[in-house]
């Protein structure tokens, strides 16, 4: 489990600006966000942009802090978590490389909703000013339509997080949690299974499917006997995908 969140002295990242080499429209083009931008748009973005590097467990930001920068992740992965009333997180959803996270609060100008932590050795980021973006988007209609499509991909992220966790019993959850997983980060082994290139804590896992570590465990150890599934140092690999599926569509 993540350690608990340090005395909040400040929601502000102290910014780390970029080499100048980097803060060049080339950079940001590789992003999908920007694949339809032209060269002299970018350009003006790029003297907007700041880089930064955390480590696992670090926060982005924490909630109630202000969404003045759009963020895309350049390497890495991002959980979205909520605390709650009780004081335990619950994971809302993951983000990868070459996304966009917590864009919703950014185009609005609120404030973050949720804290945004680093999940993976290390993440990092591009940010980029929220006024100069929303300037940009006024003036190409491209990059308009490509954060509205952003913003759509966002929500289905997210909403993918409320249908694991309402999907029934703890193993229907986590079945549907390594499929989830499966589909937007694993990759094919060469006997036909998934290699999920996340290494998540058997806690962080619970977070994600709202069920006890104890719990998880059992069943994750079933699974692992039954040959299903193995954890990897660098992630889990699901051998038996069939097996996960008639578990996730079981009624």
């Amino acid at each position: 489990m993540l350690q608990s969140s340090p005395i909040r002295s400040s929601t502000a990242v102290l910014p780390q600006l970029a080499p100048p080499a980097a803060r060049d429209g080339g950079s940001l083009s590789r992003f999908a966000l920007f694949a339809e931008v032209g060269e002299l748009p970018l350009a003006r973005l790029a003297r907007e942009m700041t880089r930064h590097r955390f480590k696992a467990g670090e926060h982005l930001w924490y909630a109630g802090g202000k969404a003045d920068h759009l963020t895309l992740i350049d390497d890495g992965i991002v959980e979205i978590e909520r605390t709650r009333r009780s004081g335990d997180g619950v994971i809302l959803g993951l983000f990868a490389t070459g996304e966009t996270v917590g864009l919703p609060a950014a185009i609005a100008h609120k404030p973050y909703p949720a804290d945004a932590i680093a999940l993976s050795d290390h993440v990092n980021i591009v940010r980029i000013r929220a006024p100069a973006m929303l300037q940009v988007m006024r003036e190409h209609l491209p990059l308009a339509l490509a954060v509205n499509h952003a913003l759509l991909q966002h929500n289905a992220a997210l909403h993918a997080s409320i249908e694991i966790v309402g999907a029934g019993s703890v193993p229907k959850r986590l079945a549907a949690l390594f499929l989830f997983l499966g589909r937007r980060f694993g990759t094919r082994t060469a006997s036909g299974g998934l290699h999920i290139n996340l290494a998540l804590t058997r806690e962080q896992i619970g977070r994600l499917v709202s069920a006890r570590v104890e719990t998880v465990i059992r069943i994750m150890s079933r699974w692992q006997k039954a040959g299903w599934l193995n954890g990897a140092r660098n992630g889990i690999d699901i051998t038996r995908v069939d097996m996960l599926q008639r578990m996730s569509d079981a009624g």
